[in-house]
């Protein structure tokens, strides 16, 4: 900061505010003069030497608005893509309190000519001041994190930045997750994402219950997320308000052991905290509805899109080559984390059916594990489908994942953990193009093209196995339908709605 450079009352008064500043800041400053006191530098976030890259969120404050060698700085404050403040006088905090990133500076031009400025300027913002991009708070878990909602909040913030300027909060960022979000008063809006995992979303979690805000949900149910972060006797607490009956701590580990024995879904807290709740499955939504409590419908968007070239016959017969699988033998994938809900005994049923009709497959589960497999693998052994399915039972990487997609001859994707699942796995096979069988559920939930084949909800291994057969026998064409597909559900529309939901644009 050049004025701060220049000025020997400027440093002191910039430390009283930026000490009482809750947001980021960033400082420019002169090389060719004396460096910044270190105090001073201690309170800055980032500190640039003149320039200034409007993606980064921060706020200049020039505290020295009347001070030798201003030039420089007028002319990148006249700039309308730059978030600034003036502090005239003593250290007032005027302005800081609210959405600081609208503050115009003061204008030069009640001292100094516009037209004695070196470089361009515009007449039009010095009449209407600064206009810029909302400002969003978001609270996420992000890559390397093992986690779909990481993948694809990745993804979103690429798009949601074309719309709004966002500032990320996350354990695997380098602004931690606090409560700094919620009281730095600088956001038009502050946005929780949670899913069912505490080790992703334990504090966002209790951050949006304390302070609420405008939440994005993953899980139709958060049974997971509850367990681990108020126990089970809270948890049970929470369930008996939902139900209106008590829950004892005996029925939430037999939920949490097997999901199709439960009744709560967990979401009443975060509808209440949420304004608005955000939730991908529309029947989540209106079993909210119900209840009386309000939520906002945002169809799931394709985080994993992938480029036509990629998906050619060529490309397919490399990575079939990449992994191993012969060319006469009908590979089928099962996707994403492997845990009991995933339908894993209704698959195994249906694959025996399959191999009686002399068909060469193989099915193969590609995620970690998240539970016992010992019993699953019993299973396959008792239906003698040692050599037809596996477990591969590891969290592989981006090019693998894409290579099984691309080998893969049918995907397999079911759930039975109830109503308003989204998968992300299958979202990724429509990308891809490849033909999948799937229960209602979890189809329906993301809208899905009809070569996404499929079957009742309860799973009976006759009408996967038929599925399955259909599409290996006569596999569907899908260029037309997925093309449709992509056009609805790509991120840049889903960003776009985003901001409609937060009302910002």
């Amino acid at each position: 900061m050049r004025c701060l450079q220049t000025n020997p009352q400027a440093p002191g008064r910039t430390v009283v505010v930026l000490a009482r500043q809750m947001g980021l800041v960033v400082g420019i400053i002169d090389p060719d003069l004396p460096p910044l006191d270190a105090e001073l530098l201690a309170l800055l976030d980032r500190v640039r030497v003149n320039a200034y890259l409007p993606d980064i969120s921060g706020v200049f404050i020039n505290l020295a608005a009347l001070g030798p060698d201003q030039l420089f700085i007028a002319r990148l404050l006249l700039r309308s893509d730059i978030q600034k403040i003036a502090v005239r006088g003593g250290p007032s905090t005027t302005g800081l309190n609210g959405a600081i990133s609208r503050v115009w500076l003061a204008r030069y031009d009640r001292l100094t000519s516009p037209q004695a400025f070196h470089g361009q300027f515009n007449q039009a913002v010095l009449r209407s001041g600064a206009k810029h991009k909302p400002q969003i708070a978001l609270l996420t878990p992000l890559p390397p994190a093992r986690s779909g909602v990481a993948d694809y909040v990745a993804v979103m913030l690429l798009a949601l930045r074309e719309f709004a300027e966002v500032t990320v909060f996350s354990p695997q960022g380098d602004l931690p997750v606090s409560a700094l979000a919620h009281l730095a008063g600088r956001f038009d809006r502050v946005v929780a994402v949670i899913g069912n995992s505490a080790a992703h979303h334990g504090e966002i979690f209790e951050l949006l219950v304390r302070y609420g805000g405008a939440c994005i949900c993953h899980d139709a149910r958060l049974l997971g997320l509850y367990t681990q972060q108020r126990g089970p006797a809270g948890t049970a607490q929470v369930a008996s308000c939902e139900l209106g009956r008590v829950v004892s701590v005996n029925e939430i580990h037999a939920w949490s052991l097997h999901e199709t024995q439960r009744e709560a879904n967990f979401l009443d807290q975060v509808a209440v905290a949420a304004s608005p709740l955000i939730l991908h499955a529309r029947h989540s939504v209106d079993a909210l509805a119900k209840r009386g409590l309000s939520a906002r419908h945002l169809p799931f968007a394709i985080y994993r899109p992938w480029n036509d070239a990629t998906l050619s016959a060529v490309q397919k017969q490399a990575a079939r080559q990449r992994l191993g699988w012969p060319e006469d033998v009908k590979l089928i994938i099962s996707l994403g984390f492997i845990n009991p809900t995933k339908g894993i005994g209704a698959a195994l049923q249906a694959m025996a059916l399959l191999l009686k009709q002399n068909i060469a497959a193989r099915l193969i589960w590609v995620g970690e594990t998240h539970c016992d497999l010992a019993p699953w693998r019993d299973l396959a052994n008792s239906l003698d489908l040692q050599n037809t399915v596996s477990w591969l039972d590891e969290f592989i990487d981006e090019a693998a994942y894409r290579d099984y997609i691309l080998a893969a001859d049918a995907g397999l994707q079911l759930r039975t953990a109830g109503r308003g699942n989204i998968s992300g796995a299958l979202q990724d096979c429509i990308a891809a193009g490849l033909p999948s069988v799937a229960n209602e559920d979890l189809a329906d939930n993301l809208a899905a093209p009809d070569y996404i084949l499929r079957v009742p909800d309860t799973l009976p291994p006759m009408a996967i196995a038929a599925s399955l057969l259909a599409i290996l026998t006569n596999r569907p064409a899908t260029e037309a339908a997925r093309a449709a597909y992509i056009a609805q559900h790509n991120m840049q529309t889903y960003a776009k709605h985003l901001c409609n939901l937060l009302d910002l644009c």
